[in-house]
C-alpha cells in the first residue's frame, strides 16, 4: 500500500473515486485513528479487533507503507492511509494483488501458500462478523458457519493455485490467482469496507439498483457483480436450521448467474414442510432458478442448480448454467462437461420411465437422483459423470435422504399455470389420495412431451 512522489495528484486521484459521502467518512475514521495526524498503530488495533486477529491487523498497518525499510519507523498519514484504501476498494487488480501479496508474505522477498490460505480464512471470518454486525444480516446468521465450514471454502479457493508455486508466490502469481477467484477480490473488498466505511455497506437491500417505485421483476434487474450474500434471505416465516451455511451460500450464491443473486426464497424444507415427494413436486414446480440441498443419512451435503424452472416432462430440461456441487465433505461446484444436455429432470406418474428428480447422466444412472418415494437417491458416477464431470456426491453410492431444502433464487416468475397440463395440476389432489392409498387412474397414460 506504498507512498507515492507525485503524492498530490494520487490523493486527489483517489479521492475522486469516492463519493462526497464515502471520502468524508474515510477522513474521518482516519482522524479517530490518528494522534498528531498520523496513524495510531493501538487505535487502530482497536478498531479492527472485532474482524481481525492482533496478527494480522499489525500485518495491515505494516503494508500501508511497505516502502518503510524499518517497520519500527512506519508513519501512515492521512494521504497514505486515504491511497491505500482507495487500493482495496477501487484500486486495479494489480494493486489489490499486490497488497494481498503484502499480507501473506514472511519477509519482503517470499509469500507462503499456507499463509495465503490462511489470509482466505481470515476474510471468509471478518465478513461473516461483518455481516454479523449489519443491521440487515440477522437473517444470513440464521444459516450460520463453522470453523470447518470457513477452512473448507479457504481450500477451495486456493485449490487453484499450482502446487509447483506453493513456495514462492509472486505478485503475479495472486493476480492470474485473483483473476480466477473473483470471489476472492470480492470479499477482499467487502471486509474493507465494512472496517472503514461501515458494515451496513455490504448488505443492501436496494443493490439491485431499482428505481423508487419500480417493481422487483425479472426484466427490472439488473446485472450486479458486487452481490456477495443474498440480500435478502427470505425465509418465508420459518424459523429452521439450514443444511447450508454462509461459507457455502457465498460459493454457490458466486456460481448462479447475476441476475440470480439478490434473494433467495425457502420453497421447501422437510424439516417444516415434512418428507412428501407430492408436497415438494407442489412447491417447487414453476418457481424459476432454483438450488436443491441434500443431506443423506452419512452426513453428507450436495445438490445441484437448476437455471429454469422444475417442470413435469418425460425428457431433460434446462441449460449450460445448470450444475451441481458437494458441501460437506468439501464445497465444490461441478459445471458442465458440454458432452450432453441432461441437465435436469422431473416427471411423475409414468410407468415406463423413471419417476422422480434428476441431475446428470441418464435414466437410471442419474449424477443425482431423488426417487419419487422421497426416501431412497443415488448419485452414480464411474468414474465421473458425463453431463457435469462430477465424482459421486453423495456418501455412499445408494443413498437415504436425511433432510432436503429448495431455495427459489432471483425474483419469484409470474405464475405459468397456462403451461401446466390438467394432470400436473392435480397435484393437491393425488396428495388426498395418497393419504388413503389410491392411485389416479390417469397415471401411466400421459403420452411423453415432445421435447422443447
Amino acid at each position: 500500500m506504498g507512498a507515492s512522489s507525485s503524492k498530490d495528484t494520487e490523493l486527489e486521484n483517489a479521492l475522486s473515486k469516492f463519493d462526497e459521502g464515502q471520502a468524508e467518512k474515510l477522513e474521518s475514521v482516519f482522524d479517530s485513528l490518528s494522534t498528531d495526524n498520523i496513524l495510531d498503530k493501538s487505535k487502530l488495533e482497536k478498531h479492527l479487533s472485532p474482524y481481525f486477529p492482533g496478527n494480522f491487523i499489525n500485518q495491515i498497518y505494516n503494508a500501508f507503507n511497505v516502502q518503510a525499510k524499518d517497520a519500527s519507523n512506519i508513519k501512515v498519514e492521512k494521504r497514505d492511509f486515504l491511497v491505500s484504501i482507495c487500493k482495496v476498494l477501487k484500486g486495479y487488480l494489480r494493486e489489490k494483488a499486490a497488497i494481498l501479496h503484502d499480507l501473506s508474505t514472511t519477509n519482503i522477498y517470499e509469500s507462503n501458500f499456507n499463509l495465503l490460505l490462511e489470509l482466505c480464512k481470515t476474510l471468509i471470518e471478518a465478513y461473516i462478523k461483518a455481516v454479523e454486525k449489519s443491521g440487515l444480516g440477522s437473517s444470513h446468521m440464521q444459516t450460520g458457519t463453522t470453523n470447518e465450514a470457513n477452512t473448507s471454502l479457504a481450500m477451495q479457493l486456493t485449490s487453484s493455485i499450482p502446487e509447483e508455486k506453493h513456495g514462492n508466490l509472486s505478485v503475479d502469481d495472486v493476480e492470474t490467482w485473483m483473476q480466477k477467484e473473483v470471489l476472492v477480490t470480492r470479499l477482499f473488498e467487502d471486509v474493507f469496507k465494512a472496517c472503514f466505511l461501515g458494515a451496513d455497506t455490504i448488505l443492501d437491500t436496494h443493490k439491485h439498483g431499482l428505481k423508487e417505485g419500480c417493481e422487483p421483476t425479472v426484466e427490472h434487474m439488473p446485472r450486479r457483480t458486487d452481490i456477495l450474500l443474498p440480500c435478502k434471505l427470505d425465509f418465508q416465516g420459518h424459523n429452521i436450521k439450514t443444511i447450508i451455511d454462509i461459507p457455502a451460500m457465498l460459493m454457490l450464491n458466486h456460481a448462479v448467474p447475476l441476475e440470480c443473486r439478490h434473494i433467495w426464497r425457502l420453497l421447501f424444507a422437510t424439516s417444516c414442510h415434512g418428507k412428501s415427494f407430492t408436497t415438494f413436486l407442489h412447491r417447487i414446480v414453476y418457481q424459476g432458478p432454483t438450488i436443491l440441498l441434500v443431506k443423506d443419512r452419512e452426513g453428507a451435503a450436495f445438490g445441484g442448480f437448476a437455471s429454469t424452472s422444475w417442470r413435469v416432462k418425460s425428457s431433460f430440461v434446462g441449460n449450460h448454467d445448470c450444475f451441481v456441487f458437494t458441501l460437506k465433505p468439501s464445497v465444490v461446484v461441478y459445471h458442465p462437461t458440454g458432452m450432453n444436455d441432461h441437465y435436469m429432470y422431473l416427471n411423475v406418474g409414468m410407468k415406463t420411465i423413471p419417476n422422480g428428480l434428476g441431475m446428470g447422466g441418464q435414466f437410471e444412472y442419474f449424477g443425482l437422483w431423488l426417487d419419487s418415494e422421497f426416501g431412497p437417491g443415488h448419485s452414480k458416477a464411474h468414474p465421473k459423470s458425463t453431463t457435469y464431470g462430477n465424482p459421486q456426491l453423495s456418501a455412499s453410492e445408494e443413498f437415504q435422504i436425511e433432510e432436503i431444502e429448495v431455495w427459489g433464487v432471483g425474483v419469484a416468475p409470474e405464475q405459468e399455470e397456462q403451461e401446466r397440463s390438467v394432470l400436473d395440476r392435480e397435484i393437491d389432489a393425488q396428495a388426498i389420495l395418497d393419504l388413503i392409498g389410491k392411485e389416479r387412474k390417469s397415471d401411466g397414460l400421459r403420452e411423453p412431451e415432445d421435447s422443447d
